[in-house]
């Protein structure tokens, strides 16, 4: 086993020693999604959550957002399709746990997260960080230095 430092309460995590450095686990925990390359990850709420953001919104306001996230979402998809990053989707999922390529992790507790929905996007060099799906373009080149994201090789 392989001892990962989690960035956010300094617990020792084991994983598999046969992450490779290009794969994406889904199966290890059925709630946690394992990210080891570079990736952009969406999140949503689950029914649970949706309902909640739904009662306080009220109905029409949640209409409105969802729709208005419903449209981002759809254009950072298309932008990211013009880059080597296919969106990884974390539906279902309630952590998300980035392992770097030094095997250090960082690991983000969707439920505890005041947005709704969003992107992350990661490089095994760095952080993850929070994309502006509003302008994904601009969140893109921010994070990958204005570079195409090159995948590590195995």
């Amino acid at each position: 086993m392989v001892a990962c430092n989690n960035n956010h309460d300094n617990k020792k995590t084991s994983i598999p020693p046969d992450i490779g450095s290009t794969t994406t686990l889904h199966s290890l925990n059925t709630d946690t999604l394992f990210i080891n390359k570079t990736a952009a990850v969406y999140y949503w709420p689950d029914s649970k959550q949706m309902e909640k953001w739904k009662k306080e919104a009220g109905a029409e306001n949640f209409e409105i957002a969802a729709g208005d996230w419903s449209y981002y979402i759809m254009t950072s998809k298309e932008y990211l399709k013009t880059t080597n990053i296919l969106p990884e989707d974390a539906t279902g999922k309630k952590v998300l746990k980035f392992i770097k390529a030094n095997q250090s992790s960082t690991i983000i507790r969707l439920d505890t997260l005041k947005k709704h929905l969003g992107l992350y996007l990661f490089s095994v060099e760095k952080e993850p960080v929070y994309a502006n799906i509003v302008s994904i373009e601009d969140s893109y080149k921010t994070y990958f230095n204005g570079i195409a994201a090159i995948e590590v090789k195995k």
